[in-house]
């Protein structure tokens, strides 16, 4: 946290990065829990990345998307084992 409160004036992009679609993050996610879904890519255009390159030139970094959600899941206890090979 004291980094992100060093941080000089400016705009600043914060949370995970990833260069997977919403797709393929959703039946990632939906599969390391184990959810049998049916997940349709309905937008394959539409995805939410972001370019945190700006905090992280100040040392402010995030985990990767999926990791973050794995971890939230295991954290929760929906899942026992993280599988990286989802």
């Amino acid at each position: 946290m004291e980094k992100v409160i060093a941080l000089p004036g400016g705009i600043y992009n914060f949370g995970s990065e990833t260069n997977k679609s919403m797709f393929e993050v959703t039946s990632d996610f939906s599969k390391a829990l184990g959810l049998d879904l049916c997940v349709e890519e309905i937008a394959p255009l539409h995805n939410l990345w972001m370019d945190c390159s700006k905090a992280r030139k100040h040392g402010v970094i995030f985990s990767e998307v999926f990791e973050g959600l794995l971890r939230c899941a295991r954290d929760c206890g929906r899942i026992r084992y993280i599988d990286k090979k989802c």
